[in-house]
């Protein structure tokens, strides 16, 4: 049985360990990984084996049920859409992934928007860009835009079909992780069926953020210019526009909040055009624009990932 070249080694076994984190809960397979680490000395070359066995060429091995744990995020606790899953995956699949994953950070494009996932980035150095962007077109004298388009659950809808991984080593072709996916939900002492999922990344997943990026990594090439700039963290982006007038900087805009809300719709995201957030700087008027039929007016004040842009930049 070949590997078509993608073999691991008990070296990259090893690395792989060490950088999970030592915890004591257990996926589907009720193997903590604090065991696993434990007994690393005993077992680095029985994994080998079976991960090197496991790998086809361009073939992702498949995946047992996930057991997904549903965690309260904000609002009333008994009502489901307030929960978020994460899914507690197999042990043995979590170090697998992770040697994935260092050889994927050999291929994967850089995304400089991207500040979510990336080492030494942060939602701070995300918020001083947006900063540096808008600060920079005052001082030009220019008239400034900052606006975020929301999207519901975004992890949750991506389509393995869509996924480019035309830059990747044909190796690495990752598209069937993502693919004929199964997860169930544990509450207590009750379990749910087992159901199939259709798209999505799993919540807990050492490769669902690199995933999610280059999923999302063809946008900036669509919106990107000299007079927009884009600020991303996670599933989180922020449009910065500029103009020499305020009917230039309209029509900029809405021009590429139009593109923004058409690519998103094309991989499958799900865009709530009547939440956008937009904030007209230094100005007193208050800028309009249309977006998907409906008029979005720009607002005083703006939350980006924790900090609060006010339009007097104050």
């Amino acid at each position: 049985m070949t590997t078509g070249g993608l073999e691991f080694s008990r070296e990259e076994i090893k690395t792989a360990l060490r950088n999970l984190k030592n915890k004591k809960s257990a996926g589907a397979d009720e193997i903590p990984m604090c065991l696993i680490k434990d007994c690393s000395d005993l077992i680095t070359d029985h994994l080998c084996s079976i991960f090197n066995y496991s790998v086809r060429p361009n073939w992702f091995p498949d995946q047992e049920a996930s057991k997904d744990y549903s965690y309260p995020k904000k609002g009333s606790k008994v009502k489901v859409e307030n929960y978020r899953p994460v899914s507690g995956l197999s042990t043995i699949s979590k170090v697998f992934e992770r040697c994935l994953l260092a050889r994927l950070e050999g291929y994967e494009r850089s995304d400089v928007t991207q500040h979510g996932f990336r080492a030494n980035h942060g939602t701070v150095t995300a918020g001083l860009e947006v900063q540096h962007y808008v600060s920079s077109s005052l001082d030009s004298k220019n008239h400034v835009v900052v606006n975020s388009i929301d999207i519901s659950t975004a992890f949750d809808l991506i389509r393995p079909e869509l996924l480019d991984l035309s830059f990747v080593s044909r190796e690495l072709e990752l598209r069937n992780f993502l693919s004929d996916r199964k997860a169930y939900v544990d509450i207590g002492d009750e379990c749910s069926y087992i159901k199939k999922l259709g798209a999505g990344i799993p919540q807990g997943s050492v490769l669902g953020p690199k995933m999610f990026t280059m999923y999302m990594s063809g946008l900036p090439g669509v919106l990107l210019s000299d007079s927009v700039n884009m600020v991303v963290y996670a599933d989180d982006s922020y449009m910065i526009s500029t103009a020499d007038s305020r009917d230039e900087l309209i029509s900029l805009t809405e021009l590429i909040m139009s593109k923004h809300v058409e690519w998103l719709r094309n991989v499958a995201m799900i865009v709530n055009a009547t939440k956008t957030e937009m904030v007209y700087f230094m100005s007193d008027e208050l800028l309009k624009i249309t977006l998907d039929g409906s008029t979005i007016t720009s607002s005083e004040l703006m939350n980006v990932l924790g900090v609060t842009f006010d339009c007097q930049m104050s």
